[in-house]
C-alpha cells in the first residue's frame, strides 16, 4: 500500500472538501506516485472514456466526485471502517446517482473512472510522465471504452506485470468484466 502519512493527509483534505450535497471541492488527489489535478482539461480527457454522450455532458462536478469515489475504493480503501469514510462515501454515492438516474449509466460512469485511474497509473509505473495527467500526450491519446478493450487474456497479463501491488484490487475488478464478457 501507499505511505500512510501521504494518504492520511490525501485522506483528510478530501474529507474537508466534500460540501453538504455530496461532492468535492479539492483540486487534486496525491497518494503515493498519484498526483492527478483535477483540472477541467484532465475531467474532459475522463470523459472520454465514457461511450454515452449523456455522461459526458455531466457536471464535472459529477465526474469528480465518480472518480473520488473510486479512489476510496482502490486507493484509500483501508480506511473503510473510518466513520468519516462511509459517510463521505454514501454522501457521494447518492449524489452521483441522484445525479445520473440510471443504474447502468452509474455503472460505465464508475467504469469509465476505473479505466482513468488504471492508465495513470500504468503511466506513472512504466516512467512516461513525472505526471501523468498533466503529460500533453495523455490527453491527446486518451481512448474511448470502445479502443481500451483488451484482446485477449495475456493483455491483462501485460498490463499486470507493470502494475504495483497497490493497484491489484483495479486489476482484479477488470479481470473479473473480462471473464463476464467473455
Amino acid at each position: 500500500m501507499f505511505g500512510s502519512t501521504a494518504d492520511d493527509e490525501c485522506f483528510n483534505e478530501i474529507i474537508n472538501s466534500q460540501t453538504n450535497n455530496g461532492n468535492f471541492k479539492c483540486r487534486e488527489l496525491i497518494s503515493g506516485p498519484f498526483k492527478i489535478k483535477l483540472s477541467e482539461k484532465n475531467i474532459d480527457s475522463l470523459k472520454n472514456y465514457a461511450e454515452k454522450l449523456c455522461l459526458r455532458r455531466l457536471e464535472n462536478s459529477v465526474w469528480i466526485t465518480s472518480l473520488i469515489i473510486v479512489y476510496f475504493e482502490i486507493v484509500l480503501a483501508k480506511y473503510k471502517s473510518d466513520s468519516k469514510w462511509s459517510s463521505a462515501y454514501n454522501s457521494a454515492k447518492n449524489l452521483v446517482q441522484q445525479s445520473v438516474r440510471n443504474h447502468k449509466y452509474e455503472k460505465e460512469l464508475h467504469d469509465a473512472c476505473e479505466k482513468y485511474l488504471l492508465r495513470l497509473d500504468i503511466q506513472i509505473e512504466e516512467g512516461s510522465a513525472t505526471n501523468a495527467n498533466e503529460n500533453e500526450n495523455v490527453k491527446s491519446s486518451a481512448k474511448t471504452p470502445a479502443s481500451t478493450e483488451l484482446e485477449s487474456p495475456d493483455d491483462l497479463q501485460k498490463i499486470h506485470d507493470h502494475l504495483p501491488e497497490a493497484s491489484l484490487t483495479l486489476y482484479n475488478r477488470l479481470g473479473e468484466n473480462e471473464d463476464k464478457v467473455a
